[in-house]
């Protein structure tokens, strides 16, 4: 399953603890900002998929900070804000703003939009992307960092399903099964020589061994 990063920026602590409870998953990876100038800096340096802000925030108001968002990166953006007129709504959505939610919010419905929102994005992209290796469903090909690799066809069956459920782990039989499309049993050698390549590739931390129990590919390096 692919994992997100969400960035929250808000100047009240209060609400980011409230979007974190409701938006905690193992999907989800939370990053967090108190002002306009902070969230900048994590956007600069993680990938994030979709941005939560309030208007009305220090250093860098929200408005200012869609402006600066919108001069460098095509991310989703949900503003949460207690300024309910309709002018602010309409600047919001004219320089850049994709929903607009007004204080107090519910909860349940932030975490329906975030979903929509990734989901449609997922589509779009039709990528697995995990910090900074992303997978190509349509090309099979793989990006590390600035590194671009064509994969055999049972490198990407594999990869596939290690990214795809990040975390699990996978018996010997599950994976040759994956890559192989034989079922019932499996050969030892094959699998073996499959993750050295996946690991010279994504990184060998990436790809752990489970003594007695298979291989997982680690959502964090």
């Amino acid at each position: 399953m692919e994992e997100y990063n969400i960035l929250i920026c808000d100047d009240e602590q209060p609400i980011i603890d409230l979007l974190k409870l409701y938006l905690h998953d193992e999907t989800y990876r939370i990053f967090e900002a108190s002002d306009g100038l902070k969230a900048l800096d994590i956007l600069k340096k993680e990938a994030i998929d979709i941005i939560l802000l309030d208007i009305m925030m220090p250093k860098l108001n929200g408005l200012d900070l869609i402006k600066r968002i919108r001069d460098s990166f095509h991310k989703p953006i949900l503003i949460i804000s207690a300024r309910t007129s309709l002018s602010d709504r309409l600047l919001a959505y004219d320089i850049g703003a994709d929903d607009y939610i007004t204080k107090p919010f519910e909860p349940l419905e932030v975490l329906a939009k975030v979903k929509a929102r990734l989901r449609n994005k997922a589509a779009h992209e039709n990528k697995i992307t995990i910090g900074d290796i992303t997978l190509s469903l349509e090309s099979c090909m793989l990006k590390v960092k600035d590194e671009t690799y064509e994969l055999s066809s049972v490198e990407f069956k594999v990869l596939r399903l290690f990214m795809q459920n990040a975390g699990r782990v996978f018996a010997k039989s599950q994976i040759y099964e994956a890559g192989w499309e034989v079922e019932y049993f499996y050969d030892d050698n094959s699998i073996h020589v499959i993750i050295n390549r996946l690991r010279s590739k994504v990184g060998a931390d990436r790809i752990q061994t489970i003594r007695g129990l298979g291989y997982r590919f680690c959502k964090e390096e």
